[in-house]
């Protein structure tokens, strides 16, 4: 379970540079000593507990009739080197009943792999595999299985890959299986940028001739650095037009971080910091959905010309 940037540039001449690139340096790593301590939503939040610099307990709560804190949910978060393993539980009748567990290799910080397990008569089974492939740091490309009891073993149903062209990402392919077991591109999404930023997302899909139409869309507007607003559209088929379907406007704290999510529809979610380092945006965001524009937590998000790669908005928790 998934509980689902910004370069700095300084062009200084002047006596100043030498005396105030220190002080640069301090504030700088005073904003990043920070993360994720809770994520309050409508009906319910999420609590982070660390051990040193690591993660080892999500605990999710639910509202009751009156208003109150519940816990409804929790995974707690194991090491054995760079890996790390979740097991997830269930609290039933005031009894926590073991869920799940995920199995998560990873390697210079970059996600490689994630193993999904059900918990089936006191025995792990596993029920899903991600695997992910990179050029440096930017993922170029992932493989999803799935346990078919038949055969006793994982099958893979679907596979994406992303286009770069001078380290900008242009083009998503995502792939799927027909009937006679060949592979097919079932969706595709395109990235357009202005001089410095993303400006929006489209995605297609196959018609009725397997042509590529219009599907949905996601444009991005500005603060500065940080993306303000993301508004969704879809494509109405009939009309032949973009029809708008929802936006959420993003609020940051005094350090840059996001603070607040506010949906037009509703289902604001609100981020509370610590000081301290931590790991959790690891565990709260799949790899692919960390490649495109979207804010998460404690940083923008900003996908510009200077892209931050995944690692370093992973190291950036």
């Amino acid at each position: 379970m998934k509980i689902k940037n910004l370069l700095l540039a300084f062009a200084v001449i002047s006596l100043f540079v030498s005396c105030e690139k220190d002080e640069d340096k301090d504030l700088i790593a005073s904003k990043n000593s920070h993360r994720i301590k809770q994520s309050v939503y409508e009906s319910g939040k999420l609590d982070f507990t660390y051990e040193g610099e690591k993660l080892v307990k999500v605990t999710q709560y639910k509202k009751d009739e009156s208003e109150d804190y519940i816990e409804e949910y929790k995974g707690e978060i194991s090491y054995s080197g760079d890996n790390a393993t979740a097991i997830w539980y269930d609290k039933h009748s005031g009894i926590w009943e073991i869920d799940d567990k995920i199995e998560y290799l990873i390697q210079n910080d970059l996600m490689m792999e994630e193993h999904h397990y059900d918990y089936e008569n006191g025995n792990w089974v596993e029920d899903r595999k991600w695997t992910y492939q990179y050029s440096g740091s930017n993922i170029t490309a992932w493989q999803s299985f799935y346990y078919d009891e038949e055969d006793g073993r994982l099958e893979q149903d679907g596979k994406g890959e992303y286009i770069y062209q001078n380290s900008e990402l242009e083009e998503y392919k995502e792939y799927e299986l027909d009937e006679s077991g060949n592979w097919f591109q079932s969706n595709k999404e395109t990235f357009t940028y202005n001089s410095i930023n993303l400006i929006n997302t489209i995605t297609y899909r196959l018609d009725e001739s397997d042509n590529w139409e219009n599907n949905s869309k996601m444009e991005f507007q500005y603060s500065g650095d940080n993306v303000s607003q993301m508004a969704y559209y879809y494509w109405d088929r009939e009309d032949s037009q973009w029809e708008s379907q929802n936006s959420v406007s993003f609020i940051y704290n005094d350090n840059g971080y996001l603070s607040e999510e506010l949906l037009e529809i509703g289902g604001d979610r609100t981020h509370e910091y610590e000081e301290g380092h931590g790991n959790a945006k690891l565990f709260l965001y799949y790899p692919q959905e960390l490649v495109y524009g979207a804010p998460t937590i404690k940083s923008a998000g900003n996908r510009n010309r200077n892209y931050v790669p995944y690692y370093q908005r992973l190291n950036n928790r």
